[in-house]
């Protein structure tokens, strides 16, 4: 159980356990083609990063954290799940045709998708 923001960074820098990158795949099981292949560029980037080791690696680890917070605050925005699964693995055109969870790899795609995000909460278009 994370006690506060110090506390979850500790936990992020010393690696999350492997079985949190399987949890949070079999959250994220895709409907339409679009998502199934992002999902499937998912996995396999996730597979690939962090070899056999347990714990995760830092970077790894952050990723998937940013992924997470990324969900919960769509599953706020859209008051459904799989809204905001379908929201997160989608390609959009303001990303550059990359899904949300492909673009926050980066920290100027988690400043795009913050913004995208933040637009359609206020009844922008996206």
């Amino acid at each position: 159980m994370i006690e506060d923001d110090e506390h979850l960074i500790e936990v992020v820098n010393n690696g999350l356990p492997r079985q949190s990158m399987q949890a949070l795949l079999s959250i994220l099981k895709g409907g339409n083609d679009d998502i199934c292949e992002v999902l499937a560029w998912l996995q396999n980037k996730l597979i690939a990063d962090s070899g056999d080791h347990d714990p995760l690696s830092p970077i790894l680890s952050d990723y998937l954290l940013r992924i997470a917070l990324l969900l919960v605050a769509l599953i706020g925005v859209f008051e459904d799940a799989d809204q905001a699964i379908e929201f997160l693995l989608a390609p959009h055109k303001s990303l550059d045709d990359l899904a949300p969870v492909q673009a926050i790899v980066t920290a100027s795609g988690v400043q795009a998708v913050d913004e995208l995000v933040g637009r359609g909460m206020h009844g922008m278009p996206a």
